[in-house]
């Protein structure tokens, strides 16, 4: 009898290969596939929540990368995507906390491969612009209420 694992192995690469081209359908329903065999792991995982989330469905894809973080807590990959599924759902202050976890646990670029080179770059390209649009609303906000920069006393612009 002829073992099915490298069946599931051909699959998770076609289905990462129809992520590829955007076909997400294709991807989601080979990564299902292989959850539904019961061997998947946390890149399987990962890859359904982003076919997900291309899809428009952040249930599925938040519920597919908690099983990726489950099993692999400190998976770069899997913390960027929770991020961008939370980012995509309007909550930008908890996609810049996982970002910031992947950040922070990353090794440097050189150490990684380059695609997740490019993901943590993005990642920290994400908490930067967060924290510049948070400084600019505080600013607005300040300013609004009567405590601008002409508001303030020399003493205090030093």
């Amino acid at each position: 009898m002829q073992s099915t694992a490298p069946d599931y192995r051909r699959l998770a690469r076609e289905a990462v290969d129809a992520l590829r081209r955007n076909d997400n359908q294709l991807a989601q329903q080979n990564f299902e596939r292989i959850v539904n065999a019961g061997v998947a792991d946390a890149s399987v995982f990962a890859g359904l929540s982003i076919a997900c989330l291309r899809q428009g469905d952040h249930r599925a894809a938040l519920g597919a990368i908690d099983y990726a973080l489950k099993s692999e807590p400190r998976n770069l990959h899997a913390l960027i995507v929770k991020g961008d599924i939370l980012s995509a759902s309007g909550e930008m202050r908890a996609a810049v906390d996982f970002y910031q976890v992947a950040v922070q646990s990353s090794p440097p670029p050189e150490q990684l491969p380059p695609e997740l080179a490019r993901e943590v770059a993005r990642a920290t390209q994400a908490c930067t612009q967060f924290a510049r649009d948070m400084e600019s609303a505080m600013r607005g906000e300040l300013a609004a209420a009567g405590f601008g920069a002409d508001a303030m006393t020399p003493r205090c612009r030093e």
